[in-house]
């Protein structure tokens, strides 16, 4: 746009002129690169007394925003902000050689003054040299809020005339503009604080020499520095000390190499004394905190010291022996320290030097030298240590070091207080690949609070808890207690032989998780008397080292084990992975039953798994009444990618009771042929869920056959279904109920025959959801195409299922619906169905979907179309040998009728036809019939070149219409 100015106002004689633009609130001008003035003189009646927010943004053109006469009137604005205008030189148009006239004008009632203005943002303005003019009024500023990016001639804030002096009245009343609430500036190398020096509670310097702003920032309480081209703070920034600041934050600074340098200014008392927390980040060139002593109360209240990415930083503090007595960093709570590839030592002193009676916090990763972290000394005063994370620090042997100086030495011999770290409750490390041993035992005794612990990726480590011979080469019997652990866990420690020295006892009451993940040298787990309910997840290491456990474990998962045989008898979830050549066997005569109190079993990726469960022949011979109930309180079973799998019960099972059994998955389990006998499938009354998926074995869900079969045949009989049958009927079929069944999924079995063996006169009241998808030899729902009940059924799909001819579901007991339509019959509630080789409808039929039949030569018939109230939704697509979506009712009798008077049909709900590559389609209804659609909003038929039947709209009552004419036909 070539807009050059936004207002115009002529000249008016007078003063009687109404004020302009009195009521404007908000301007905002952006992307007008001719612009060169907002308003054209004279402007002596323009009055901006509303104006709270101005914006301009990508004006290049742009010189000035502001007469004085119009910034006298600013008396509301509130934000300002200027973005990309390169050749703005004056926010507010000042005349040049008229300072006299300026500063006589300071006092007047229409001075300068911008009472309410919060937030000031300025950026890529290249030719702007000052922000605010000299003529800035004593009332302004005060929370302020000023960002000011990439101007890079922006010298100073505030202007200031050439002859003001300190005392001259002006000035001293400028110096009241200085507080801002906060301060940022970027890319503005030529800025200084000369003549005004600001002050900030919050300051962020970036890019520019922070010794600029010597005097500026006195009382600031929270200061941000990055790039700044500095040796140190204090005394080249700052000769004061900075004593003021709360937070600091350092970012690369590479040529910052100290915070406080006392080697050049010997008379320095303080620095530093009020901070509470020091963040320095990516400072290549940081050597130290303090070069040379450290001054008085340095960081005496520092709560958070944060350090990361420096690279020559080999010690975090160093503390002369002759000033011990100052405690620095005795309020340190928190203590973070990452990446820093030359730390030898965190703290560096005489006995003492340090105080952490306060430290809460400590994480360390990647300092790749550290060898050990606390002295013996040091540890003493961690009373308050709740959280230590460490990782990545390769050289780490221990997390105590041994006590180096004679001091140090002489210290440890003679003191009598036990290590002990009395609030410390979570310990993790990861990645410290040389790390033998966490801590010694004699410190682990003194761990009362300790409720956590992780530790992965220690390759090297031998032990949990170390203890190095006594002299005479005696190690002497102990007991650890870890009254508070909850939760261990001990992942990839290659080298892992035990959790403690040998002959000690670890006790742990409250231990509810305990995860150990390959560590197959672990041999010994001492842990005794953990919690009653202890959940045990273990992977790649030997069952036996855990077996003392097993009495208490009510949550197991076992991956990748190469013990072949388990016997849990107290076990509510088990989850078993990747184990190969594993059996669990019911072997002996336990008296309270087996599993007497497993809920959830879960096995996966066993490859030579063959079987689940084995169950000892003795069981057999016992009485009735002294036989245990085996997985009687089994809720949830899963067997997933069992490549080997054969058999999932062998043995007797008559005393097998799955009678909580809820959900059953069996997925991809390629050698199964059968689930369970008859005898237990008898007693799945709580089964509400069968998933069976990708099982190319399987022949029949439950076995037709009470005695054990030989899976080894691999020879398909075809008359295996009568055989079966033949047995079946020795088995009441009312005993068979499944009364929870409410979701039935099989998909991809393309040998299975049949879902059940017998016909259940009872049915499936509750089952609402039926999937059975690939499954090219399924012939019936159940043996024998028994009628079954179905009435709460709402979802079906069926596709893939080529030999399944038809099957029918009764709405109530002993009252069978006997139509049945061409590849299908009766349900009395379905909502949704996807049909893909058979039809199946009643009442609440809302959608219909059928694909890919290449059998059906017609819908349904007309009979059924009272029943379709409800449908909403008719999709037929790639059917090929379809002729009609409605046939007669005779239809498969005989092909002749004779003609008929015309007969009304309505659809009331059905709002979407979709007729896709029905190559033989001729008519949607036969000849005679007249079909009315009163809520079809979408009808989409394509390549169907045969079909004749006619469409039309009614537009005035927005019903269609549909005929198919006899006279068409011929």
């Amino acid at each position: 746009m070539n807009l050059e100015v936004v207002f115009q106002t002529e000249k008016v004689e007078g003063n009687e002129a109404p004020p302009l633009l009195s009521n404007l609130k908000s301007l905002r001008l952006k992307r007008l690169i001719d612009l060169s003035c907002i308003w054209e003189l004279p402007t002596q009646h323009v009055r901006l007394e509303s104006l709270v927010d101005l914006r301009i943004e990508d004006c290049p053109s742009l010189k000035s925003l502001f007469s004085v006469s119009l910034a006298q009137g600013l008396v509301l604005l509130e934000k300002l902000k200027i973005i990309g205008c390169g050749e703005l030189k004056q926010i507010v148009t000042e005349l040049e050689g008229d300072e006299e006239e300026q500063t006589r004008s300071i006092d007047s009632h229409n001075s300068l003054c911008f009472p309410k203005l919060r937030k000031v943002h300025i950026e890529n303005c290249d030719g702007l040299e000052y922000i605010f003019p000299t003529k800035m009024a004593a009332q302004g500023l005060r929370v302020l809020t000023l960002s000011i990016k990439n101007c890079c001639r922006l010298k100073q804030v505030i202007t200031v005339a050439k002859d003001m002096v300190e005392n001259d009245i002006v000035f001293q009343q400028l110096q009241f503009l200085r507080f801002l609430s906060s301060f940022s500036v970027s890319g503005c190398p030529q800025l200084t604080d000369s003549g005004v020096h600001l002050d900030a509670e919050e300051a962020y310097l970036e890019g520019v020499q922070s010794s600029a702003f010597k005097e500026s920032f006195s009382s600031s309480k929270h200061l941000h520095l990055s790039e700044i081209e500095d040796q140190n703070l204090v005394p080249e920034a700052n000769r004061e000390g900075l004593n003021g600041l709360t937070s600091l934050e350092l970012r690369q600074c590479k040529d910052l190499d100290c915070l406080v340098d006392t080697t050049t200014m010997n008379e320095l008392t303080s620095a530093f004394t009020h901070l509470e927390r020091l963040s320095i980040n990516y400072m290549d060139g940081l050597e130290s905190l303090c070069k040379g002593h450290p001054p008085q109360s340095f960081l005496k209240n520092l709560k958070e010291l944060l350090i990361r990415d420096c690279n020559k930083l080999q010690v975090v503090l160093s503390m002369d022996e002759l000033l011990y007595n100052r405690e620095p960093l005795s309020k340190l709570q928190s203590l973070e320290l990452e990446n820093l590839a030359e730390l030898r030592w965190l703290f560096k002193g005489s006995p003492h030097s340090f105080i952490f009676q306060s430290l809460k916090v400590v994480t360390i990763g990647g300092c790749g030298v550290l060898k050990s972290l606390f002295s013996p000394s040091l540890i003493q005063s961690l009373v308050l240590l709740e959280k230590l994370q460490i990782r990545n620090c390769h050289e780490l042997k221990t997390l105590l070091g041994e006590p180096e100086s004679d001091d140090e030495i002489m210290e440890s011999k003679s003191s009598s207080l036990p290590l002990c770290l009395p609030k410390l409750k979570t310990l993790d490390i990861l990645h410290c690949s040389k790390l033998e041993y966490v801590v010694p035992i004699t410190l682990a005794q003194g761990l009362p609070s300790l409720e956590s612990v992780s530790i992965s990726q220690c390759y090297e480590l031998k032990q949990v808890f170390g203890m190095a011979k006594e002299q005479d080469g005696v190690q002497h019997d102990g007991l650890l207690l870890l009254a508070s652990l909850q939760h261990l866990n001990l992942e990839w420690l290659l080298k892992l032989a035990s959790f403690s020295p040998q002959n000690y006892i670890v006790k742990a009451p409250a231990l509810k998780r305990f995860y150990v993940y390959d560590c197959p040298q672990l041999t010994n787990s001492p842990i005794q008397h953990v919690h009653k309910k202890l959940e045990l997840r273990l992977e790649s290491v030997g069952l036996s080292a855990f077996k003392e456990l097993f009495g208490n474990t009510k949550n197991l998962l076992v991956h990748r084990i190469w013990d072949d045989k388990i016997l849990i008898p107290d076990l509510v979830n088990l989850e078993h992975h990747s184990q190969a050549m594993m059996g669990f066997k019911y072997n002996g005569e336990p008296s309270e039953g087996c599993f007497p109190n497993l809920k959830s079993l879960r096995v996966k990726n066993c490859v030579n798994l063959l079987k689940v469960f084995e169950i000892a022949e003795g069981l057999s011979n016992q009485e009735e009444n002294q036989a245990p109930q085996i997985l009687s309180k089994l809720e949830y079973l899963e067997l997933y990618h069992l490549l080997d799998l054969r058999q999932i019960l062998k043995g007797p099972t008559r005393y097998v009771n799955l009678q909580s059994l809820k959900v059953l998955d069996i997925i991809r389990c390629s050698e199964l042929k059968s689930l369970f006998p008859l005898s237990v499938t008898q007693t799945l009354r709580s089964l509400e869920e069968l998933n069976i998926h990708e099982c190319s074995e399987l022949v029949h869900v439950f076995m037709g056959l009470e005695e054990e079969e030989e899976e080894d045949d691999d020879d398909d009989d075809d008359d295996d279904d009568d055989d079966n049958d033949d047995d079946d009927e020795g088995i009441e079929s009312d005993a068979l109920c499944l009364p929870n069944l409410k979701t039935v999924e099989i998909t991809q079995c393309p040998r299975l025959k049949y879902v059940f063996p017998l016909a259940l006169a009872r049915g499936f009241p509750r089952l609402q959801k039926l999937q059975l998808v690939g499954l090219r030899s399924l012939r019936a729902f159940v043996a024998r195409n028994n009628v079954l009940e179905a009435p709460a059924l709402e979802n079906l799909c069926i596709h893939g299922c080529s030999a399944l001819s038809n099957f029918t579901f009764q709405k109530e007991a002993n009252n069978c619906f006997p139509p049945k339509l061409q590849g299908g019959d009766f349900i009395p509630n379905p909502k949704k169905m996807e049909l893909f080789n058979l039809i199946w409808l009643r009442d609440n039929l809302r959608e219909l979907i059928v694909h890919y039949n290449n059998n059906l030569t017609y819908i349904f018939p007309v009979m059924l179309i009272q029943h379709l109230s409800q449908l909403s939704i008719l999709e037929i697509k790639s059917c090929e040998k379809l002729k009609g979506i409605i046939g007669n009712d005779d239809i498969l009798a005989s092909s002749s009728q004779g003609p008929r008077l015309e007969m009304k049909m309505v659809f009331p709900q059905l709002k979407q036809i979709v007729l896709e590559y029905l190559p033989k389609l001729e008519s949607f209804s036969p000849v005679g019939y007249h079909l009315e659609f009163p809520c079809l909003d979408l009808l989409n038929v394509k390549q169907c070149s045969k079909i004749i039947t006619s469409f039309t709209a009614d537009y005035l009552t927005l019903t269609v219409h549909a005929k198919t004419d006899q006279f068409n036909l011929l």
